[in-house]
């Protein structure tokens, strides 16, 4: 092949190979756009159609702190594995929770159990969902059309934080509509994180809570004791070498 020829095939390989990634991307773009709507839908409908009590359960300093309970028997007849409803205030995590054997399926699946790379939000499998843990792990990705957990960004800005009402968590289980107060927000690299579920006693529950609460980037004042059950809030950071986490006790 002489040299003209060989420039010739070179130039119908570069444009062969670009379309193909020009067509993969088109794809690629599709799908993720496809997911997103798929889950919106399910979204809608689970918030159109799921009876949602609005109360005030929680008086404080003459502020009242809304939360809500949810018709759980409607939400398992549509997927058997939900445990429970989590809000965070002035973010966009408003959603059913789910719990499947392990911590991977509800990473590519939906509430309805149809693949998508958006997943869903989900408990940790160790968790007990009717006796509560002395930590109660959820996860969600942080997608960026900021659905699922992709809104707790929101959490580290100071604003966000100076604003008391935003400081707490509804987090209904199965069994009963329950209030979170957070006490820790902050990042932390995703090499070395490990979040246990339990402790072998209370000295080392107590170093848990104190090592947890040093690195909040703000000061909640609010106590925690060894006699709290928390609820630990895990999503990717935009640098996703990081993990943003939300501590709360459970009030």
């Amino acid at each position: 092949m002489d040299s003209l020829k060989l420039k010739d095939f070179l130039i119908i390989c570069i444009r062969v190979i670009s379309v193909v990634i020009i067509i993969s991307l088109c794809f690629v773009l599709y799908n993720w756009n496809k997911e997103n709507d798929d889950n919106k839908r399910i979204e809608k409908d689970l918030l159109d159609n799921t009876n949602i009590i609005t109360d005030v359960i929680l008086r404080k300093e003459e502020k009242e702190i809304d939360s809500f309970k949810i018709d759980s028997e409607e939400l398992i007849k549509k997927n058997s594995q939900t445990v429970g409803w989590i809000k965070v205030n002035n973010t966009d995590v408003n959603y059913p929770i789910v719990k499947h054997t392990d911590n991977e399926y509800y990473l590519t699946h939906n509430f309805e159990n149809s693949y998508n790379s958006a997943g869903w939000i989900f408990m940790d499998y160790r968790n007990n969902h009717t006796d509560l843990d002395k930590n109660t792990i959820i996860y969600g990705h942080n997608r960026r059309d900021n659905s699922m957990f992709g809104t707790l960004k929101n959490t580290l800005e100071q604003s966000w934080c100076e604003n008391e009402q935003n400081h707490y968590i509804t987090f209904n289980t199965i069994n009963k509509p329950n209030l979170a107060k957070i006490f820790s927000i902050y990042k932390t690299s995703a090499k070395d994180l490990s979040i246990p579920i339990d402790f072998e006693s209370a000295e080392r529950y107590k170093e848990y809570l104190e090592e947890i609460t040093s690195k909040s980037y703000y000061n909640f004042n609010t106590d925690v004791s060894i006699k709290d059950k928390i609820i630990t809030l895990y999503t990717c950071d935009d640098d996703t070498t990081y993990r943003i986490i939300i501590h709360a006790k459970i009030l």
